[in-house]
C-alpha cells in the first residue's frame, strides 16, 4: 500500500477517535463505542497490508491497542474523569472541533506527521478565515517547501497591515531564544502538504488545530495580511501557525487584540505574566539573569499615546515589543518592534532607560515552568454563577491546599478562561486565598483571614504567586462576574501527589437546603418591630448528642442588611412562632449584616431552638436560602418550617379605643373542645400597622366569659406592654357563646387589633 493511502486512512481514523471521545463525553455512548469499532476494522485490514514499513506496522498495533482500551473503558463507564469530560468537551469551537493532544502509546501521540495525510488535496468544507472589509483580498494555496528553523531567517520575521502585534512579538521571543525544539513543535507535518495540525495550548490543555494551505493575499498590493520574513518570500510555515491562532481566537484576520504573554502562552505553555508598570516594581537585574539562562521571555506593551509623545519616543501607541537585551551597567533596554515598515529590518530595535518604563503600560513575562516548578496539578470545572447577581461566596468553585511541610512553599496559581469569550472587558476574575482550619469550604467571606489581597483581572489568564507557609491549610475561591468554564493550573516543588481537591464544608452532614422568601405577609423587620415575629421561623430539635453547627443565611439581595435569631425553646411550643423577643434564651444575636449571615456555634446541646430569619426593614420582598452544616449523624438533627397561622380556621377583628379602656367581642364556639389562641394589637395610628420600640404602648389585659351566664371561663390579671402584642391560649369545652373582654390600663385612643385562631370552626357575632 502506498504510504500516502495509508496517511489518509490513518487521518480520516484519527479524526473519527477524536469524535468519538467527544460523543463519549457527550453521553453519546452508543455512536462512540460503533466509531471505535469501525476505527479497530479499519486498522485491522490495513495491518493485513503485505506491502508496508515497520514504522506503520508498530503505529497500527498502538492505534489501535489505545481503541480497544478505550473501547472497554467505555463499557466499564470509567474512562473520563469529571475535568476529563469538561476539556474534552471544551474542544468545539465555532462548530469546529480541536482536540486534546492524545497520546497513545509512549511512542505515539496525535500529533504525529504520519497521522496527517501526504497528498495535496482540497478540504470538503473552506478554511478560509473572515478578511477585513477594508482590504481587497483572497485566499491561494501555497507551497510549503521552506521548513528553515535557521535564527536569521526567522528573526526576520515581521507584522505588516494585521494590527497582531502580541502574536509576531510572542514568535520572535521563541526565535531570540534560539527555540529550534520549541518551534519544531508548533506545525505538523513538516512537508509540502495540503493539510496541517497546529500545535497550540487553550482552553486547559494541548490542543491540535487544522488548518489548509491555503493563505490570504491582497489583490493589488505588495503588502501582506499575514506574518512574513523580509527576505524569505516562501517561508509560509509561520503565517499557517498564524491562521492556527487566529482561527481558535474566533475573529479570523479581523483581529481583535491580545497580548505577547497570552499569545506565548498558546505557542509554548510558558507560564505568562502580565505586569502593570505603573504600580509594580520590577528587578531588571534578576529578570534578565533569567532571560540569559533562557528561563523566561520578555516583552513590554504601550498604553494609549498622544500622536505628539508617540513621534517624540518613537513608540506606537497600544503596540508590543518584545525585550532582546539589557545592559546591567546602563540599565538600558533594547527593545525589537514586530511591526516593520517598507521592509526596513535596520530600524526595528531601539533602546530606552528603566527610566523610561513610565511611558509603557505593561512587562510581559513569560516563565519556563520547568525551569522553575518539578510539578504541575490542574483542575477543570464550570463556573455556572454570577458575582453580580448576588452570588455568595459558598456557591463559588472552591479548591483546598494544605502544606503539610515544615517549611514555607512558593506555590503558582494560573487560571485560564476557556474560549470563546465575549464582552471580555465586562467579566472580572479573581484568585481569593483564605486561612482556613482543614482546607474546608469557605462559606461567607468573613469566617476567615483573608491571605491575599485583591486583584481583579479581564485579563484571559490570571497568575497568582503565593506563598503557603509551615504546616497551614488554605481554601482557594475563584470569583467570575460572568459564568464560564475554566481550568486552574498549580506549579509547585512539594511533590507530584500534591494537588488541588475540592473542598468540603468542615462538618461533613448537611440539612437539606431551605429556600424561602420574606413577603409582605412575613417581612417583619428587625427585632424593634412589632411585626418582628412575623418573620419566617424554623423549629430545630437536636434529638441525643451535642452537636457544632455552621449556619448561614443567604439572602438574593446585594445592599439590603439580613440577620438571623436563635432561641432556645420548650418542646411544647414546637410548631408555633415565637411571642417575644427573650434575651434571656437567645443563643445568638450578631448585627444586622449586609446581604447575609453566618454564625459557627459549638457544643449545642440536644434539644429543641427555634430561628428566626428577618430583614432590618420590614416590607421587603426576596428570597433567601438557610443553609445548616453540622458534625451529627444525618438523623440527628431536624430543622422544620414553622407555619405562621394560629390555627386552622382563622378570622379577625378590629376596634377603635375612642377614649375608653375597655371592650367586648362575642364570639362562637361550634363544637366541642375548640382550642383557641388570640393575639391582641395595640395601633397607634390608622394607617400604619407596624409598631416600632419607641412607640408608645397601653398596657393590656384580656379574659374570656361565658356570654349566658357571664362566668369566668379565663381570667388573665396581669397586665401587659409588649411591643409584639398579647397573646391568650384557651381551650373551650363545650359549643357556646363567649365574650372576650379586652381592657387597657387606662382610657386612651388608637385601635386594638385582634386575630383569632382555632383548631374548629367559630364565628365571630
Amino acid at each position: 500500500m502506498e504510504e500516502q493511502i495509508l496517511r489518509q486512512e490513518l487521518y480520516e481514523c484519527v479524526s473519527l477517535l477524536d469524535l468519538a471521545h467527544f460523543n463519549c463525553c457527550l453521553g453519546n455512548v452508543n455512536n462512540s463505542k460503533s466509531q471505535c469499532l469501525e476505527i479497530v476494522k479499519k486498522l485491522n485490514r490495513l495491518s493485513k497490508t503485505n506491502v508496508i514499513k515497520e514504522r506503520f506496522r508498530s503505529l497500527l498495533k498502538d492505534l489501535s491497542s489505545y481503541t480497544l482500551k478505550f473501547y472497554d473503558s467505555i463499557d466499564s463507564g470509567n474512562y473520563f474523569t469529571y475535568d476529563h469530560k469538561i476539556i474534552w468537551l471544551s474542544s468545539k469551537l465555532y462548530g469546529e472541533l480541536y482536540p486534546p493532544l492524545t497520546v497513545y502509546s509512549d511512542k505515539l501521540d496525535s500529533f504525529d506527521s504520519c497521522l496527517l495525510p501526504s497528498l495535496k488535496m482540497k478540504r470538503d468544507k473552506s478554511d478560509n478565515l473572515p478578511l477585513p472589509e477594508s482590504f481587497s483580498a483572497h485566499y491561494e494555496q501555497v507551497s510549503l517547501t521552506n521548513w528553515t528553523l535557521d535564527y536569521n531567517a526567522l528573526s526576520e520575521l515581521y507584522q505588516d497591515l494585521l494590527t497582531n502585534c502580541s502574536f509576531v512579538s510572542s514568535l520572535l521571543s521563541i526565535v531570540e531564544l534560539d527555540g529550534t525544539r520549541l518551534l519544531e513543535k508548533l506545525i505538523s507535518p513538516r512537508e509540502d502538504v495540503s493539510l496541517f495540525k497546529c500545535q497550540l495550548y487553550f482552553n486547559g490543555c494541548s490542543r491540535l488545530v487544522t488548518v489548509d494551505n491555503t493563505l490570504p493575499f491582497l489583490n493589488d498590493s505588495n503588502r501582506n495580511l499575514t506574518i512574513n520574513s523580509i527576505s524569505k518570500k516562501n517561508l509560509y510555515w509561520p503565517a499557517l501557525v498564524e491562521k492556527a491562532y487566529l482561527k481558535v481566537l474566533g475573529s479570523g484576520y479581523k483581529f481583535e487584540g491580545s497580548n505577547m504573554a497570552i499569545d506565548t502562552y498558546m505557542l509554548i505553555n510558558w507560564i505568562p505574566e502580565i505586569v502593570p508598570i505603573n504600580s509594580s516594581r520590577i528587578d531588571c537585574d534578576v529578570i534578565w539573569d533569567y532571560y540569559l539562562s533562557k528561563k523566561v521571555l520578555l516583552g513590554i506593551g504601550t498604553g494609549k499615546l498622544s500622536v505628539e509623545l508617540s513621534g517624540k519616543l518613537n513608540l506606537i501607541s497600544g503596540h508590543d515589543y518584545l525585550v532582546v537585551s539589557f545592559d546591567q551597567a546602563t540599565h538600558t533596554i533594547v527593545l525589537k518592534n514586530p511591526w516593520i515598515e517598507n521592509s526596513n529590518n535596520y530600524e526595528r530595535t531601539l533602546s530606552i532607560s528603566d527610566h523610561d518604563l513610565l511611558h509603557f503600560k505593561y512587562f510581559y513575562i513569560n516563565w519556563n515552568p520547568d525551569a522553575f516548578f518539578k510539578y504541575k496539578s490542574q483542575t477543570t470545572f464550570i463556573y455556572n454563577v454570577k458575582d453580580n447577581s448576588g452570588t455568595h461566596i459558598y456557591q463559588k468553585p472552591q479548591f483546598s491546599l494544605i502544606n503539610s511541610t515544615k517549611d514555607s512553599q512558593n506555590i503558582w496559581l494560573l487560571l485560564e478562561k476557556h474560549l470563546p469569550i465575549k464582552n471580555i472587558s465586562e467579566q472580572l476574575i479573581n484568585i481569593l486565598i483564605y486561612e482556613t482550619q482543614c482546607g474546608d469550604k469557605v462559606m461567607v467571606s468573613n469566617q476567615y483571614i483573608r491571605a491575599n489581597k485583591d486583584s481583579n483581572t479581564n485579563s484571559r489568564l490570571m497568575l497568582l504567586k503565593f506563598t503557603m507557609q509551615p504546616q497551614q491549610a488554605y481554601t482557594v475561591v475563584i470569583s467570575s462576574t460572568i459564568g464560564h468554564t475554566f481550568t486552574l493550573n498549580m506549579y509547585n516543588n512539594i511533590s507530584r501527589g500534591f494537588s488541588l481537591n475540592k473542598a468540603k464544608f468542615k462538618y461533613t452532614t448537611s440539612i437539606p437546603m431551605i429556600e424561602d422568601k420574606w413577603t409582605s405577609a412575613n417581612s417583619g423587620g428587625n427585632w424593634s418591630l412589632s411585626t418582628y415575629i412575623d418573620n419566617p421561623q424554623y423549629d430545630i430539635q437536636i434529638k441525643e448528642l451535642s452537636t457544632n453547627m455552621m449556619i448561614g443565611l443567604f439572602s438574593e439581595f446585594k445592599d439590603k442588611f439580613v440577620n438571623f435569631h436563635i432561641f432556645q425553646s420548650d418542646p411544647r411550643d414546637r410548631g408555633r412562632h415565637i411571642r417575644l423577643f427573650d434575651k434571656s434564651k437567645l443563643l445568638v444575636n450578631e448585627k444586622y449584616s449586609m446581604s447575609y449571615q453566618f454564625e459557627d456555634l459549638k457544643n449545642l446541646q440536644p434539644g429543641f431552638y427555634k430561628i428566626v430569619v428577618s430583614t432590618f426593614d420590614s416590607n421587603l420582598k426576596g428570597d433567601f436560602k438557610l443553609l445548616a452544616i453540622h458534625d451529627s449523624p444525618p438523623s440527628g438533627i431536624v430543622i422544620s418550617k414553622i407555619h405562621a397561622s394560629l390555627g386552622l380556621f382563622l378570622q379577625k377583628s378590629e376596634v377603635s379605643w375612642n377614649n375608653s379602656n375597655r371592650f367586648k367581642l362575642y364570639f362562637e364556639a361550634t363544637q366541642f373542645n375548640s382550642r383557641f389562641t388570640f393575639h391582641i394589637t395595640h395601633y397607634n395610628h390608622d394607617n400604619k400597622n407596624t409598631e416600632s420600640l419607641s412607640d408608645y404602648r397601653p398596657s393590656i389585659r384580656g379574659s374570656i366569659f361565658d356570654a349566658e351566664n357571664s362566668q369566668p371561663i379565663q381570667i388573665n390579671e396581669e397586665w401587659n406592654d409588649s411591643l409584639y402584642g398579647l397573646f391568650i391560649d384557651c381551650e373551650i369545652q363545650k359549643p357556646n357563646t363567649y365574650i372576650l373582654l379586652v381592657e387597657r390600663f387606662e382610657l386612651g385612643s388608637g385601635r386594638c387589633k385582634i386575630d383569632i385562631g382555632c383548631n374548629r370552626k367559630f364565628n365571630i357575632l
